[in-house]
């Protein structure tokens, strides 16, 4: 019975494993969709050197309510100044709302 329930845990912690690997590969997708409008990255071999995703902070143009907005001709996402107020979990429950709605809507609210 030992040998069975270590088995079943290593088991459990394996599919816990392929779920989070999942779940981060679609992060990955829907961030890179949402920042550059493509569904990929581009092909290393045809990509421009520099290809990047650029990140910026705006106080300007940006509240701490504003979820994250993507310039998706320059490869860039904003956030507020201050990043809802260095809250790591709010810049990612934001995010992640603006990645479902932007996956919901898909590219420029057309499908």
């Amino acid at each position: 019975t030992v040998l069975r329930d270590l088995h079943n845990a290593e088991k459990a912690d394996k599919e816990k494993y392929v779920k989070k690997l999942v779940r981060r590969k679609d992060f990955l997708s829907r961030f890179v969709h949402y920042a550059t409008a493509s569904p990929y990255l581009p092909d290393p071999g045809l990509m421009e050197p520099k290809f990047k995703i650029k990140i910026e902070f705006s106080a300007a143009e940006m509240t701490q309510e504003s979820l994250p907005v993507a310039h998706t001709c320059v490869n860039t996402l904003k956030f507020p100044h201050f990043a809802y107020d260095n809250n790591s979990e709010t810049l990612k429950e934001k995010l992640r709302f603006a990645l479902r709605a932007w996956s919901k809507l898909g590219a420029f609210g057309m499908r």
